[in-house]
């Protein structure tokens, strides 16, 4: 039997990946302005 904490946890980095992109490629990162680069 499997521990079941890893699959809500891998399921939440995911998640985190997924709306990290999403934010990427619909709000293109700062230096794409000239500006400084900061990513959370």
């Amino acid at each position: 039997i499997e521990n079941p904490n890893k699959y809500p946890r891998l399921s939440q980095v995911m998640q985190m990946l997924l709306k990290r992109t999403f934010s990427t490629l619909f709000n293109p990162p700062p230096i794409f302005f000239g500006k400084p680069y900061i990513y959370n």
